[in-house]
C-alpha cells in the first residue's frame, strides 16, 4: 500500500522522536524507502529516502512528493523550503534499524490492505473490516447505516455514564438520548463529501457514506484514547471506500424495497399519478391493507436531527410501519392488519414512543389502498392543526377526535357563518347579547337531549314550568319546527359552528 508523509510521521513518532517539515501532501503516492548514499542529486517524486544530513547534496534536484528521512541533524534549507518533506530523526539509531522501523510501518498497512481485500471479496462483513482496522486507527471505529442504526463498533467505549449515552437501544439505534446530547454541541452534516469533526461525548472525526450518489451512512472515529493526528483523514476515507463498497456488495432486499416504497409515497404525497409498476408495488406491500397516516412533529431537542434518524426510531418503534421525510416533516404509514388488534397495538406502541421521544403525531382514519395516501396525509396534518388551534395539550391527535368540527367549520361553503344564520336565530342570539338571557344555552340543551324537556330542564338546573316558559318563548322567536328533522339539524350544526367560531376567537385574543 501506497502511504503519505503524515502517515509515515505519525506512525513512526510512536518509536522515534521526529520533527515533520517542508511541504506536505494527503496523496497516498509513497513507495516503499530506499538508502541515499550520497552519490546523484536527484530524488525523484513520490519516493521515500533514507539517509544521513551530511550526505544530502549541496544543489539536489527534488521532485514534488518526495520525502527524505534524514539522521544527525537539521538538512539545510534548500530541503526545508523545496517541493519534498523532510522527517527528522532526532534520536541516535543507526540506519539499517531506521529502514527496519519504516519497513514496519509499510508491512502494518500491506497487512491491512491484504485483509481488507480479502473480506471484501468473500463474506464483505463489515464487523470484519472494523475490526482489522483497529491497529491502524487505536481508537474506537463506529458505523452506522442510512437510518442510523449500528452496523459495527471496533474497540471499546468505556462504560462512563457519558459513553453510555452511545450504546446501541434494543434494536441497534442510536439511543435518542445520545442523540439528543449530541445536537446540543453540533450539527451532522449529511451532505458533507470530506470527513468533518463531530464534538460528541468525546471528539469525533465523521465521514459520510455515499453509494450510487445517495447517503447510505457514516463512519466514525471517535478520539478515546489518543487525540486528533495529520494522517486520520486520509486513512478514514481509504476505510470509507471499503465500506461503502461492502455495504453495497450485501443483499438487502428489505431495505431496497423499502426504499422503492418511499419513492412512490413520496410521489403520492406530491400528488403524483402511478405508474403502473408503482401500483403493482403497492399491491405487493400488505396483502390485506388496513393503514394509517400519521404526521410527525418534533420537540425543540430533535428539530436539528436528521430526518433520517428520525424515520429509523419511527419505524423500528411501531409494527409494519414506513417513515419518510416530506417537507420539513415526518411522515409515516402503518399497516395496522399486521397482527390481531393491529389498530390498538399501534396506539400502545405509539404512546410508548412519543413519552420517550416528546413528538407531537397526528393519526388519520383507516384507510385500503396507499393510491390515496394524500388525502389521509392531510387528515393526519388537520387532527395536529385541530389540537393546536384550539390549545389542546395532547401528544397523539386522532382525527375521529375533531372530524365533526372539521366537517362543521368547511360546512359552510363560501359565506361566512354570519350571513348563514336564519333571522330567528339571530335575533336569540341578539336577546342574549343585550339582555343577558340563555336563550341559546337553552335551545342547545334542548337538541342536545333530543327534544327531551324533562332530562334538558335538569341539565339547566331549572325547574320544568321555567324551562317550558323558555321554550315557549324560543320556539317564538325561532319560527322553525325543531320536530322537523331537517330543521333540527340545520339548527344544531349552525349552533355548534358558532360555538367552535367562538372558541377560536377567545383562544386568538389570550
Amino acid at each position: 500500500m501506497k502511504l503519505n508523509a503524515d502517515i509515515l510521521y505519525d506512525h513512526l513518532s510512536s518509536s522515534l522522536r521526529l520533527r515533520i517539515c517542508g511541504r506536505r501532501s494527503r496523496k497516498l503516492s509513497l513507495r516503499r524507502p530506499e538508502f541515499y548514499t550520497g552519490s546523484g542529486r536527484e530524488f525523484l517524486p513520490d519516493h521515500v529516502y533514507l539517509t544521513f544530513s551530511d550526505k544530502l547534496p549541496d544543489t539536489p534536484h527534488i521532485g514534488a512528493g518526495s520525502v527524505i528521512i534524514t539522521i544527525g541533524g537539521i538538512p539545510q534549507a534548500q530541503y526545508l523550503d523545496s517541493k519534498c518533506t523532510c522527517l527528522i530523526v532526532e534520536d541516535s539509531i543507526d540506519m539499517f534499524s531506521l529502514s527496519n522501523l519504516v519497513n514496519s510501518v509499510y508491512d502494518l498497512f500491506d497487512d491491512w490492505e491484504r485483509k481488507l481485500q480479502n473480506t471484501l471479496s468473500t463474506t464483505a462483513d463489515i464487523k470484519s473490516i472494523v475490526d482489522d482496522s483497529e491497529a491502524i486507527f487505536d481508537s474506537p471505529l463506529i458505523v452506522l447505516d442510512r437510518n442510523f442504526k449500528y452496523l459495527a463498533v471496533s474497540g471499546g467505549l468505556p462504560s462512563d455514564s457519558e459513553s453510555a449515552l452511545w450504546a446501541p437501544d434494543d434494536k441497534d439505534n442510536v439511543s435518542l438520548e445520545g442523540f439528543s446530547k449530541a445536537m446540543e454541541n453540533t450539527r451532522i452534516d449529511m451532505s458533507s463529501r470530506d470527513p468533518y469533526t463531530l464534538n460528541v461525548v468525546y471528539p469525533s472525526l465523521c465521514t459520510n457514506l455515499f453509494g450510487n450518489d445517495q447517503y447510505i451512512g457514516s463512519l466514525t472515529l471517535a478520539f478515546i484514547e489518543r487525540e486528533e493526528r495529520s494522517s486520520d483523514v486520509v486513512l478514514l476515507k481509504e476505510l470509507a471506500a471499503v465500506i461503502q463498497e461492502a455495504i453495497l456488495k450485501l443483499p438487502n432486499a428489505e431495505e431496497s424495497r423499502q426504499t422503492v416504497l418511499r419513492e412512490v409515497l413520496s410521489d403520492l404525497l406530491l400528488g403524483l399519478p402511478c405508474s403502473q409498476k408503482q401500483l403493482q408495488t403497492l399491491n405487493e406491500y400488505a396483502p390485506n391493507p388496513s393503514y394509517v397516516c400519521m404526521k410527525f412533529i418534533l420537540p425543540k431537542k430533535l428539530s436539528k436531527a436528521p430526518l433520517e434518524y428520525i424515520c429509523g426510531i419511527i419505524e423500528s418503534a411501531l409494527s409494519g410501519s414506513i417513515a419518510l421525510h416530506y417537507e420539513t416533516s415526518v411522515v409515516a404509514f402503518a399497516n395496522v392488519n399486521e397482527a390481531p388488534n393491529g389498530f390498538e397495538k399501534l396506539l400502545r406502541e405509539l404512546q410508548r414512543l412519543l413519552s420517550s421521544t416528546h413528538m407531537k403525531v397526528g393519526v388519520s382514519y383507516r384507510f385500503s389502498s396507499l393510491t390515496v395516501a394524500r388525502a389521509y396525509y392531510r387528515q393526519a396534518c388537520i387532527a395536529v392543526e385541530h389540537a393546536e388551534l384550539l390549545r389542546q395539550d395532547l401528544s397523539l391527535c386522532r382525527f375521529e377526535d375533531c372530524s365533526l368540527s372539521y366537517l362543521i367549520e368547511h360546512s359552510t361553503g363560501e359565506f361566512p357563518l354570519d350571513i348563514l344564520l336564519p333571522d330567528g336565530l339571530r335575533q336569540l342570539i341578539e336577546l342574549d347579547r343585550n339582555s343577558k338571557t340563555d336563550y341559546i344555552q337553552t335551545l342547545q340543551a334542548y337538541l342536545d337531549n333530543n327534544l327531551n324537556i324533562s332530562k334538558s330542564a335538569q341539565a339547566l338546573f331549572l325547574h320544568r314550568s321555567s324551562f317550558l316558559d323558555r321554550l315557549q318563548r324560543i320556539q317564538n322567536v325561532l319560527n322553525q319546527d325543531m320536530h322537523d328533522p331537517d330543521s333540527r339539524l340545520e339548527l344544531e350544526v349552525l349552533l355548534k359552528a358558532l360555538k367552535l367560531n367562538e372558541q377560536i376567537s377567545q383562544l386568538r385574543q389570550k
